[in-house]
């Protein structure tokens, strides 16, 4: 059966459309997916692996870590809960730096089949490292159960797709040569 391709935003993404576009995916563990060698254990402070409770930390910012995680988890919590905690969790690992800004719902346009169009992409949650102008870390919640059942894979991908077009576009208007990436996160084939 021929799959249509449509001009559709990345948030109305769904398996039909990874099928339109031949995209599938393989498993692979840690080791493969990250290559060879051992991958650097991150820095996190004791406090938060022996502390249970936010009001028993001494340190703030990890009570408020703690906070936004059980947020996270309280089922009645606003929409934003998960984006919330992906946000402190990632600044609390030092993904936050001089140069690097944890965002959320980023716009950023969805280029389908070589032709700019109205689709759209909005990762949750994303690492944009203003030094090279790149988008490197792209985060999707999966709702389960909520009003509308999204597919979180096929969105992240959608994402992903945006995410390459931006960077190459700020490539070129900077008058940057176009090179292969050597930040990959997430390895998609298209055939």
């Amino acid at each position: 059966m021929d799959l249509v391709r449509m001009a559709t935003s990345g948030c109305r993404w769904t398996d039909n459309e990874l099928d339109a576009y031949n995209i599938d995916f393989t498993y692979q563990d840690a080791a493969t997916f990250f290559g060879p060698g051992e991958l650097p254990l991150p820095q996190v402070d004791n406090e938060l692996l022996d502390t249970l409770d936010a009001g028993n930390m001494l340190i703030q910012t990890n009570a408020q870590l703690i906070n936004y995680l059980d947020q996270a988890i309280d089922s009645g919590a606003h929409e934003s809960a998960a984006d919330d905690f992906a946000m402190a969790l990632l600044q609390s690992l030092g993904y936050a730096t001089h140069f690097r800004l944890i965002c959320t719902r980023v716009v950023l346009p969805l280029n389908i089949c070589g032709r700019s169009t109205s689709a759209r992409a909005n990762p949750n949650v994303c690492i944009l490292d203003r030094a090279e102008s790149d988008m490197i870390c792209l985060i999707q919640e999966n709702k389960p159960g909520g009003r509308d059942q999204i597919e979180p894979r096929a969105q992240l991908i959608a994402e992903a797709i945006a995410a390459f077009n931006y960077n190459n576009l700020k490539r070129t208007e900077m008058g940057q040569e176009i090179t292969l990436l050597d930040k990959v996160y997430y390895k998609v084939r298209i055939t």
